[in-house]
């Protein structure tokens, strides 16, 4: 079996796909753009620009501790 399509882990623990697998692919309006060797870098400045395939995950908030 080849190798499975994902994100680069520092960016799947910010972001996630939306409606595609990571891969190589030409977005029009962004370019060439492989998604499974992505920085965090670029897939920020790639978010900042509306790119609609990255979704910022949620941050979970964490209750206080009750005392």
């Amino acid at each position: 079996m080849g190798k499975e399509s994902k994100l680069p882990a520092e960016v799947s623990e910010k972001y996630n796909l939306k409606d595609i697998v990571a891969g190589l692919y030409d977005f029009p309006g962004f370019g060439q753009i492989d998604l499974q060797t992505i920085s965090l870098e670029k897939a920020d400045a790639l978010v900042s620009s509306g790119f609609p395939y990255l979704v910022a995950k949620k941050k979970k908030v964490q209750a206080a501790d009750p005392e």
